[in-house]
């Protein structure tokens, strides 16, 4: 009697368990989701990291180019100028007093164009003007691509903070705050799943004890 007397004890104290397991199995199932949605966001927020670190280098990179270019662009206007000097140089060689210019028809020559030192060949201009325009259209390819990735990055933000609003409940992203959702629900999850086997455990035992007392 003594013994069916502790037995019923022990089997009173599982009473509520199978109650409990439901409970515990639907919070499971919420810290699972509520996991999901945290490391979703946390995706994101990495994506973003990538995305920005990306526009930047693109963004210096192209600073770089601008440079390029405007240095190009100053020695094919001063070739071209030397070029041009040159050319009047060359007319003037056969020019004399009282006798027209070939370019404005003038008979009066106050300045004579002479020739200069180190003067660039048409081949040679010719070159630094495609070296200025490759570097042009480069540079002109890089905005457009830095442009869109501008867009890209602000699109990502903007998904970023409203996810933010909707899982962590502020109006922008913060990584401290992920971090410590993270942390919190990883160990809700810890203890949850201790739980339920602790229930379990206890309703297995509640159904060893139901039959041990149907023998008595």
């Amino acid at each position: 009697i003594r013994m069916t007397d502790q037995l019923k004890k022990e089997l009173a104290s599982f009473e509520s368990f199978g109650e409990q397991l439901i409970e515990e199995v639907k919070l499971k199932e919420y810290y699972k989701r509520r996991n999901t949605d945290l490391y979703a966001l946390k995706s994101l927020h990495d994506e973003y990291v990538v995305q920005v670190r990306k526009l930047t280098e693109w963004q210096n990179a192209l600073k770089v180019r601008m440079t390029e270019r405007d240095n190009a662009s100053e020695k094919y206007s001063r070739a071209y100028n030397l070029f041009l000097s040159e050319q009047a140089g060359l007319l003037a060689l056969n020019l004399s007093e009282g006798s027209p210019c070939p370019v404005c028809g003038s008979r009066v020559h106050p300045e004579i164009a002479s020739l200069t030192d180190d003067v660039p060949t048409q081949e040679e201009v010719k070159a630094l003007k495609s070296m200025f325009e490759d570097l042009e259209n480069r540079v002109n390819n890089g905005a457009v691509l830095c442009s869109e990735q501008k867009a890209k990055t602000e699109t990502i933000a903007a998904d970023m903070n409203e996810r933010s609003k909707e899982i962590l409940g502020t109006d922008t992203f913060d990584s401290g705050l992920l971090s410590d959702a993270i942390g919190k629900v990883t160990l809700l999850l810890k203890e949850n799943s201790a739980k339920i086997v602790n229930l379990e455990n206890g309703i297995n035992r509640k159904a060893q004890i139901s039959d041990l007392l149907a023998d008595y």
